[in-house]
């Protein structure tokens, strides 16, 4: 359970106003509290769960870009077996419709390999576990570890067509 922190109840109204935007539709105005020392800032985000921002120091981002996992061989805790491939299933839908929580119960229930595709789009680890709770499929998927992707290495493909 989120608690409240005691600036959001202390304080009437925001204090910045904050615009995002997510993927190429969702554009949000987030009124915010930022904390008394400035270093915090605390809103009610897209998932519309308190959301907590704090500043980061040189040495944390550093941390943060080399702590992640190799984008070709993300951790899984799948058994390897590339000589038993198996059948895909692929779920397809509108946001919202379950899709996560689907693919996620297969994994749980049934065994099936659950790679996740907003974690790909994202450069988030794929592979969730399915001792996660499916209740929270999709805000799971955003929780993986960032995957270290090499640009300059990789082939990058624009409407299928490769530059």
């Amino acid at each position: 359970m989120n608690r409240i922190p005691t600036v959001l109840i202390l304080k009437k109204k925001y204090n910045l106003e904050m615009k995002m935007k997510y993927w190429d539709f969702l554009d949000l105005n987030l009124q915010c509290v930022i904390s008394e020392d400035g270093n915090t800032i605390h809103t009610f985000g897209v998932w519309n769960d308190l959301e907590c921002y704090k500043w980061q120091s040189e040495d944390d981002l550093k941390h943060l870009a080399e702590d992640r996992d190799p984008a070709l061989e993300p951790t899984c805790h799948y058994k390897i077996q590339p000589e038993n491939q198996g059948k895909l299933v692929w779920l397809t839908g509108t946001p919202g419709s379950g899709k996560s929580t689907v693919g996620h119960l297969m994994s749980k229930e049934a065994g099936y390999v659950y790679l996740e595709g907003d974690c790909v789009e994202n450069y988030l680890n794929p592979f969730i576990s399915p001792d996660l709770s499916e209740n929270d499929a999709t805000k799971n998927a955003f929780r993986q570890k960032p995957l270290k992707v090499n640009f300059s290495k990789q082939t990058i493909c624009f409407n299928s067509i490769p530059k």
